[in-house]
């Protein structure tokens, strides 16, 4: 895993610790060396599937996330305009 990746993962799971929520490492989906954009769409794809609940995503990087809103476009899922 790419070192920047890691440690994004890293900050994402010690959020959730501080904020007292729980890790769910079935809603974690890394499986590739540094994600792209096809990666993105693959694995929003896997995780939506596995996950039907899903009510919002976090990318590791910009490509994946674009990956990630082509698969919920094209598979007409609303995505919020909501900035934080």
């Amino acid at each position: 895993m790419h070192p920047s990746i890691r440690g994004r993962l890293n900050g994402y799971k010690h959020a959730l610790e501080k904020a007292n929520l729980k890790i769910k490492n079935n809603l974690i989906v890394i499986d590739a060396a540094y994600p792209d954009r096809q990666y993105g769409y693959r694995s929003v794809q896997k995780l939506l599937k596995q996950n039907e609940n899903v009510t919002a995503i976090f990318a590791c990087n910009d490509a994946m996330a674009i990956g990630a809103m082509h698969f919920l476009k094209e598979n007409n899922y609303k995505i919020l305009k909501i900035f934080q």
